[in-house]
């Protein structure tokens, strides 16, 4: 896992230009580039295609830029990560082993070199920067506001402040509940026991610091 951890951190300063560029592209054009998953749920329809709903996604076209970076920077590091794993464990060194990982980061995208494919890295990154997709009674409000547009006006955020509110719960004491087979390493999972155990470790640090 430490290994692991070396290895996104790493790559995390690799891609800073890369990221940059696409922050660029996003904040242009007003689309995502690297994922679909965004923090705003107001449809584009709904604000209209002209200058005024341009004017009106101003705010939100900055967001997404900024998510765009950091989506970008977190799927690259975790993608890199995974492809030097992958590597290693076939036992290639070198420049076998550097030829390995470009193919593997290159099949982590699409035809086109934009969006990304490798599930895990998505899921890396959409944890990162809150867009993962909500599941349970949360997942149902969001399909209310979706099917209710008008709702959009007075929720535009859904799945980023439920996310949030789960990443603190999975910090403190409430995490306790639902990943108590983690905690205790009962679950033969070790990336997840390691990675719950962290996160209460981390928590836990930050009360105490606070208190």
């Amino acid at each position: 896992q430490l290994r692991e951890a070396k290895s996104t951190l790493a790559g995390l300063g690799t891609y800073v230009m890369e990221a940059t560029k696409y922050m660029g592209s996003a904040l242009k054009n007003g689309e995502l580039i690297l994922d679909g998953a965004t923090k705003v749920d107001t449809a584009k329809n709904f604000t209209g295609t002209g200058l005024a709903g341009k004017i009106i996604r101003t705010p939100t076209r900055i967001l997404n830029a900024t998510d765009e970076f950091f989506k970008q920077i977190n799927y690259r590091a975790k993608l890199s990560s995974l492809a030097v794993q992958a590597g290693e464990a076939r036992g290639y060194k070198g420049k076998n082993l550097e030829e390995f990982v470009n193919e593997y980061i290159r099949q982590g995208f699409d035809e086109k070199g934009l969006r990304g494919t490798n599930l895990e890295a998505l899921k890396y990154a959409r944890e990162n920067t809150f867009t993962n997709e909500l599941t349970g009674f949360s997942a149902k409000i969001q399909d209310a506001i979706q099917t209710y547009p008008v709702l959009k006006q007075f929720f535009p955020f859904i799945r980023t402040p439920f996310q949030l509110a789960k990443a603190v719960a999975d910090r403190t004491f409430g995490g306790v509940t639902y990943n108590l087979e983690h905690l205790l390493g009962r679950s033969n999972d070790p990336k997840m026991i390691a990675k719950v155990r962290g996160q209460t470790a981390m928590g836990g640090i930050l009360l105490t610091s606070a208190t």
